[in-house]
Parts: C-alpha cells; sequence; structure tokens
C-alpha cells in the first residue's frame, strides 16, 4: 500500500511540474514587449497565421499532458514487482496486428483531413477560385515596374 501512496504522490508531482514548465513556455506568448518574438504579428496574414497557432498549440500541450499523464499511470500501475521472476505469469507475447495499425494510421489522417476542409470551408476559402488566394504584397510595397526600353531617335 505504502508503494502505491508513493507512486501516487511522484506522479503528481511529476504532473505538477509538467504544467509549471508549459505554463513557463506559454506565458510569452504574443507578448508585444519581447523582442524578436516570432508570435507577435504585425499584419493580416500575420494574424490569420497566429490565430491557428494558437488553438494548435493549445491542442497539443493537452495531447501532450494526457499522454505524459498515461504513461506515468501505466509506469506506476504495471510496475515490476519484488515477487516477480522473469518468464512466470507473464501474458504471451503478440506482434504484428496489421488492421490495427492500418487503422491507427488511417483514422487520425481522415480526421485531419475533414478538419482541414472544415475549417477551409469555414474560412472562406472555396467560395472564389478565380482570383489569387492570397496577395503579399500591399499596394505601397509593390516594387515599380521595370523602366522600358525606349527606341533611340
Amino acid at each position: 500500500m505504502r508503494n502505491k501512496r508513493n507512486a501516487a504522490i511522484a506522479g503528481i508531482v511529476s504532473l505538477v511540474v509538467m504544467t509549471i514548465c508549459l505554463w513557463l513556455i506559454v506565458r510569452n506568448i504574443g507578448d508585444p514587449a519581447m523582442p524578436l518574438n516570432t508570435l507577435a504579428p504585425a499584419g493580416k496574414q500575420n494574424w490569420e497565421i497566429f490565430n491557428l497557432v494558437k488553438p494548435v498549440f493549445l491542442i497539443a500541450g493537452l495531447v501532450f499532458l494526457a499522454v505524459e499523464a498515461g504513461i506515468i499511470w501505466m509506469a506506476v500501475r504495471f510496475k515490476r514487482n519484488k515477487g516477480d521472476v522473469d518468464g512466470v505469469d507473464e501474458p504471451t507475447q503478440t506482434h504484428g496486428n496489421t488492421t490495427l495499425e492500418i487503422g491507427w494510421t488511417i483514422v487520425p489522417a481522415l480526421v485531419l483531413a475533414i478538419l482541414a476542409f472544415l475549417w477551409a470551408v469555414r474560412r472562406g476559402q472555396f467560395d472564389d477560385l478565380d482570383t489569387p488566394s492570397l496577395d503579399i504584397l500591399g499596394d505601397d510595397e509593390r516594387p515599380a515596374p521595370p523602366p522600358e526600353k525606349r527606341d533611340a531617335p
């Protein structure tokens, strides 16, 4: 019972440390006072990218925390006991479930493709297919056209 309590305490401490580290990383994202911050957008397209990056980082951080918590839980739950002997009372090992491997590769890819399509529809990416999708240079920033070659008289 004491080992389970110690493992639970270690898991909670690890989770708190990971949460503090994540907070330290994320707390200055988008702070304009920080010099050379690539996440402090200054233009329309930059804001669009920034507004896309924020939820992606948030979701990735939550997935990271969930995976780390699962790893810690499994390491604590299925650790080797003092009386365990190699090869005794161990489950048989099975390798290579092709259907499962194809499934966990294709299902997330389909989910991402569907989310990308829904995002593009919501953002109006398919509304006008005849004009260019992005005008990088504003009118003031366009380079001057090259001077015309004039024929000498």
